[in-house]
């Protein structure tokens, strides 16, 4: 930690309909780290293109920000995203944009969460580049950016001075791995479990897990318990008997229900 003389200035970009977890959720990795540490590792600033200094998120919740800052030199820029702004491609904040071109060729890292990833290529960012973003958005970034090399299912990559995430949450998984480079694996660890996250994950692991899939396909509620039991018992020899006791019925019912319900996996 002694290797920072000065913070790392973090700069958030925010738009009205900005996914309000891209942003608060990496944004408290963050400022654990500076907690824990004692030290302002992160100088963490919001900025906006909005005259009122507002921006509405998806979810309806209003960030106050600052105007976009004229720096000679920033440490990391972060793009957050937001289903109907970029997806579709109704961003057509010029100011916003312009200023993204300027400053972006002075950041030394940048980093999109989720969708984000689409203003990234919409900024020439793309281009041989290794990418990830919302496993709903892979399709349209490989056909709107053919020069960038997309990922289909992991959670966050970095490639050079480009880092992106997938869904909304592994945005906190990405920001984990960049405090566990910037300071250590201890401190990593420890705003995890602050934070209560279930699992440390490393950036190559799919986007949706094995047991969300399993769960997707089940209607019966006892089954969609037994799987999360199970999750939580991984490193235990369960019996079949045991899995119908607690799932409250006999073997040959769990053994029929499993059947009827996974027999298409």
């Amino acid at each position: 930690m002694d290797d920072f003389p000065k913070p790392k200035t973090v700069c958030f970009v925010l738009f009205d309909g900005v996914q309000i977890l891209d942003v608060s959720g990496p944004a408290e990795v963050l400022s654990q780290a500076n907690t824990i540490t004692g030290k302002k590792i992160y100088d963490i600033i919001y900025v906006s293109s909005s005259p009122t200094g507002q921006v509405m998120t998806s979810s309806g919740i209003r960030f106050v920000t600052d105007p976009l800052p004229q720096l000679e030199q920033l440490d990391v820029i972060v793009l957050p995203g937001g289903y109907d702004v970029l997806i579709n491609e109704d961003t057509e904040d010029k100011k916003l944009m312009d200023w993204l071109q300027t400053t972006v060729k002075k950041t030394d890292l940048k980093i999109s969460i989720c969708l984000g990833a689409f203003i990234l290529g919409e900024l020439g960012l793309l281009s041989n580049k290794k990418v990830t973003t919302h496993w709903q958005g892979i399709s349209t970034l490989k056909e709107r950016f053919s020069d960038a090399n997309v990922m289909n299912d992991i959670l966050h990559i970095k490639d050079k001075d480009v880092w992106s995430s997938a869904a909304i949450l592994t945005g906190i998984d990405m920001m984990l791995a960049m405090v566990k480079k910037d300071i250590n694996n201890a401190v990593a660890l420890e705003i995890a479990r602050i934070l209560g996250i279930y699992l440390f994950r490393e950036g190559n692991q799919p986007q949706i897990s094995a047991a969300i899939n399993f769960q997707s396909k089940i209607q019966d509620a006892s089954l969609l318990t037994l799987i999360s039991w199970l999750e939580n018992r991984l490193d235990a020899q369960i019996t079949i008997e045991e899995m119908a006791n607690f799932s409250a019925m006999s073997v040959r019912s769990l053994h029929r229900k499993c059947q009827t319900t996974f027999q298409r996996q």
